[in-house]
């Protein structure tokens, strides 16, 4: 998920539930590649895990130590890459 609005855990978990495999903050356009490696080399919740992997330090430097503490057990799910999305219908 490539986005102009501003990182927010709001915004991180809607794009995780929507079936985004990747979610990449402005501040870290220049690690596309990568990115793009593990959205087309892993399955979905193997991306969300590098991911996660990747940008625990800066999500927490974003949102603070404490950010996940709400939805402990929905955010170790994705964290842990055993997360499945549920299906979206999405509405015009």
């Amino acid at each position: 998920m490539l986005t102009a609005h501003a990182l927010s855990v709001e915004a991180l978990k809607q794009s995780i539930e929507m079936g985004a495999r990747a979610y990449i903050p402005k501040e870290k356009m220049a690690d596309i590649p990568e990115f793009l490696m593990d959205v087309l080399s892993l399955h979905h919740s193997g991306s969300l895990q590098k991911m996660f992997q990747r940008l625990g330090g800066f999500f927490n430097r974003q949102f603070g130590s404490q950010w996940m503490e709400s939805e402990t057990n929905y955010w170790q799910q994705v964290r842990s890459g055993k997360y499945q999305p549920k299906p979206v219908i999405l509405k015009k």
